[in-house]
């Protein structure tokens, strides 16, 4: 349509990120909660609801029940948080270990078709036609080249016409 139309007359736009462990935890917090292997325990959680009313229903007991439900609620932030403390432990060994991408700038140039990646050691081409998924949270835009490896876009560091553009592709 007519934005399409628009996009063919586009300059390219760049914008530019460092990589920090703060950015590094970001992403895999976005994965962390895109991710379905995680729901699982969402489905135990809900059996575990029913199998703790369905045979008890000829003598169902309110208090036992909320009990049951406190204990279940308990058990799901306790696994939610240590989740969380294990994978940021896990990305802070891979920042720490990976001096290469250490707080790396890296360029992202937008062009109609493409994005040209650059850093101080390496130059790439992404087709927007080969994203895996593009992410989008308050803070940062992720392209996605795999259900587990992305680029981090700093949102304060793109124009709004730039968003609009990265945003045309998502799924």
């Amino acid at each position: 349509g007519l934005f399409k139309n628009k996009i063919k007359d586009m300059q390219p736009q760049s914008t530019e990120t460092i990589i920090t462990l703060d950015e590094l935890y970001k992403l895999n917090m976005c994965l962390y909660k895109k991710n379905y292997k995680n729901k699982w325990i969402y489905f135990i959680l809900l059996v575990l609801i029913l199998y703790s009313i369905i045979p008890n229903l000829d003598t169902f007991d309110v208090h036992t029940f909320i009990g049951s439900l406190i204990a279940i609620t308990f058990i799901l932030v306790l696994f939610r948080f240590i989740n969380k403390r294990i994978m940021k432990k896990q990305v802070k060994n891979y920042f720490e270990s990976n001096k290469q991408i250490q707080n790396q700038l890296i360029h992202y140039i937008f062009h109609e078709e493409y994005v040209h990646i650059q850093t101080n050691n390496s130059s790439a081409k992404l087709d927007y036609q080969k994203l895996y998924k593009i992410y989008e949270t308050k803070e940062n835009i992720y392209l996605m080249e795999s259900n587990m490896s992305g680029h981090i876009l700093i949102k304060k560091n793109c124009s709004p016409d730039l968003i609009s553009f990265i945003k045309q592709f998502k799924h």
